[in-house]
């Protein structure tokens, strides 16, 4: 088995703990190292506890997939993201003008259709997923991208929303008379 080198030392000792590989200790190796024991381990385990939270494996082919391919939180460089990043704030931009294509940067919609197609993968970064959600409140609805999100984000973010969404925010308002003493 391989596993792909986008995985950081950190990643892997989380599915170490997570998934209780018979690894002692995975912190004090060195991401080599603990890459060649990971291997060894994970060619001789048969079976894995399915894990719903965090990761949603619920067997080790799926284990093993997701460590042979690319990390995908880790599919751009640096460069690339921020180049990423300023296209979605060109899109916000457009959104903040009323949704008026002459006084945004784009030369027609079709020039922004082809930066939303171009944005849609990556949609693991927040930026991405606040200009194609903003989007999509378009008064006329010609711009209807989904933002592609991994399982891994796409759980954190129902995590979160559950959070928010438990103890709403509101407002009591009580009338009539009141005395406050302070000693």
């Amino acid at each position: 088995m391989f596993i792909h080198k986008s995985h950081s030392k950190k990643d892997l000792n989380n599915i170490i703990e997570t998934f209780k590989i018979n690894i002692d200790n995975p912190k004090q190796y060195k991401k080599r190292e603990l890459l060649r024991l990971l291997t060894k381990e994970l060619d001789v385990l048969e079976e894995i506890e399915p894990e719903t939270k965090y990761y949603m494996f619920y067997n080790i082919i799926e284990l093993k997939d997701y460590l042979s391919s690319c990390n995908p939180k880790k599919l751009l460089s640096i460069k690339e993201k921020t180049e990423i990043i300023l296209h979605c704030k060109e899109i916000q931009q457009y959104i903040k003008n009323g949704f008026n294509i002459e006084y945004s940067i784009f030369e027609n919609e079709d020039e922004l259709h082809n930066l939303c197609k171009y944005i849609q993968p990556y949609g693991d970064i927040p930026s991405v997923r606040k200009a194609l959600w903003k989007l999509k409140k378009h008064p006329i609805n010609k711009f209807n991208y989904e933002p592609t999100i991994s399982k891994q984000t796409q759980a954190e973010l129902d995590r979160r929303n559950l959070i928010k969404n438990k103890y709403p925010k509101h407002l009591t308002l009580s009338h009539g008379k009141f005395l406050i003493n302070f000693d």
